[in-house]
Formats: structure tokens, C-alpha cells, sequence
């Protein structure tokens, strides 16, 4: 088999080992094909040698889709500017069928409409993996480019940059309002609740700050407090604001650990045991707090002990 040309940031007790691994199809000449990702590896299951292959395509042989595909793949990890379209978590059929508009657009027209924080031709690589790949295959993606920049494997272009502080924040803000429903707090009032996100390049991650004060949007150990003009007013002025690390996405949100229960996950590190090392935030009368404990994949859900 065939593997990608980047090879996977694989360490003892590393975070591949939470993420299932993904096939995808591909029409390969007149075969169908599948390509593997497992364990940061992407795979070509049904061909030998993909370098011999790419030598004959540099001689002029005929194109191989699924080593083409695997190239592509390779393109998004390593550039990451597909982060760009991918971060605001809105990536779906609608905005697919827009971006396969505007890639022919910039191609007929040059009109350069998406990712315009980069030059026009990474945007059009970055703009056809995001049609070529899946979902399940873009959020891999970019954990692997996560895992190459916390590894300094890669050095991020500024806008790359700021388009993976942005795929952290607003998954961790969906995290945080998972965290909040977790511990009985309604829905609608959860998803009105502030959160600031600063994301640092050091290991230290912290949480401070209310839920809504001590009486804006009441944590259920205080329902009944009222709502006056200076609650409301600090609520304004000290938000619930979460310190996360850069390789959150990582080791984090692609295993599935944004959020267990009650508890925002503010980091995670594994051993070679399926369990990981966790630091969390919960809330105690509304006011946020940092804990400790071990997170243990049950092979269903993750399971949290403080």
C-alpha cells in the first residue's frame, strides 16, 4: 500500500489513536479505488507504489486519481489555509455548491473571492481539496496540520495563523455551550452565554471569569438571583474567558474531548493506556474553575474523573 509523502506526526500515546479512521472512495481510471486514513496515515488500498507511480506521471503517463487525491491531501495538511473556509464550522452543502461557483469563476475569470488572505493560486488548490474531501476528512486534516505546527514541522503563513486561532475559538465556544446544557443550564440560555477565547503558544491554560456574574444568566445553583443594572454590568466587563493551547484542536476537539459532561476540556495529554491526562474547566456558583483528572476512552464516550 501506498502512503502519503508527509508521513504522520505519530508519538508514544498519541491523540491518532482516539480518531477513527476514514475511507474514501475514488474513481481511479476505471476502477474503483479507496484511499485510508488511519492513524495519520493516508493510505491507497489498492495500489503497491505510489512513488513509481508519481515517476511515471512525471514522464508523461497517464494521471492516477487516487495518487492525485492523496497530493491534494498532502497540499491541505502542509498549507493550512484551508482552515480559512473551514473554521467558521458552517462548511456545508450550501457553501460547498458556493465554493465550487467561485472556484469555476476564478478560472474563467480570475475573480478571486474566497480565501482572499492568500495568493490566488494556493486558494485554488485549497478551495479543491475542500471540494474533494469530506467532512470527517477535513477535520483530520486539520488536526494534522495542528500536530505539524505545535511540532514546528510547519511554520504558518500570519493569515494561516489566525485561520487556526479562529477553527479553535469557535469550537471551543460550541464546546462551552455543550458544557453548559451538560450541567443543566437551558439551551437557549446556554448559547447566550459570553465566553472569550485567547488561544497561547505556551502549556499553561486557565479559566476565569462568571456565568452571567452573580446574577446575569444564573447557573442553576442560583436561578433566583436577581438581574440588576451592576450584576449585569460586570457580567459585561469579566465574560467566562478560557486560556487554551495551540495544538488544542489536536489533542482536544478531533478526539472527541471538547467537552465530557459538564466539564470544558482546556487540554489533554496521552500515555500509552487508553486514558489521557485532563485539564478542565466546571463551574462552582457560576464561577468558572479549573480541575484536574483522567479522561478514559470506554470505546463509546470518553469518561471523566476528577
Amino acid at each position: 500500500m501506498g502512503g502519503n509523502g508527509f508521513g504522520a506526526v505519530v508519538v508514544a500515546g498519541s491523540w491518532h489513536r482516539f480518531v477513527e479512521p476514514v475511507t474514501l472512495a475514488v474513481d481511479c481510471g476505471r476502477l474503483r479505488h479507496q484511499i485510508r486514513w488511519a492513524e495519520g496515515q493516508v493510505d491507497a488500498l489498492d495500489h503497491d507504489n505510489l512513488d513509481a507511480e508519481r515517476a511515471l506521471m512525471a514522464f508523461g503517463g497517464a494521471p492516477v486519481a487516487c495518487v492525485a487525491l492523496i497530493d491534494l491531501w498532502d497540499d491541505l495538511v502542509s498549507d493550512g489555509a484551508f482552515l480559512g473556509e473551514w473554521a467558521p464550522l458552517g462548511f456545508g452543502a450550501q457553501r460547498r455548491s458556493w465554493l465550487a461557483a467561485a472556484l469555476e469563476r476564478m478560472a474563467s475569470e480570475g475573480y478571486h473571492e474566497f480565501l482572499r488572505a492568500i495568493p490566488m493560486a494556493r486558494a485554488s488548490q485549497m478551495a479543491r481539496g475542500l471540494l474533494a474531501f469530506p467532512e470527517a476528512w477535513l477535520l483530520r486534516a486539520a488536526a494534522e496540520h495542528s500536530a505539524r505546527v505545535e511540532a514546528s514541522l510547519i511554520t504558518p503563513s500570519p493569515p494561516v495563523e489566525q485561520f487556526l486561532v479562529d477553527a479553535i475559538s469557535v469550537r471551543a465556544r460550541r464546546a462551552f455551550v455543550a458544557s453548559l446544557v451538560g450541567r443543566g443550564l437551558p439551551a437557549g440560555r446556554a448559547a447566550l452565554t459570553p465566553l472569550a477565547v485567547h488561544v497561547s503558544n505556551s502549556e499553561t491554560v486557565s479559566a476565569w471569569g462568571e456565568l452571567g456574574g452573580s446574577g446575569g444568566s444564573r447557573s442553576p445553583h442560583n436561578r433566583q438571583a436577581p438581574h440588576n443594572r451592576q450584576t449585569l454590568l460586570r457580567n459585561h466587563l469579566e465574560p467566562v474567558s478560557v486560556v487554551l493551547p495551540r495544538g488544542w484542536l489536536h489533542r482536544v476537539w478531533a478526539p472527541g474531548m471538547g467537552v465530557i459532561g459538564p466539564y470544558l476540556v482546556l487540554d489533554a495529554t496521552f500515555g500509552s493506556e487508553p486514558n489521557a491526562r485532563v485539564t478542565a474547566a466546571t463551574w462552582d456558583q457560576g464561577r468558572a474553575m479549573v480541575v484536574t483528572g483522567v479522561a478514559t476512552w470506554t470505546g463509546v464516550d470518553w469518561e471523566f474523573e476528577r
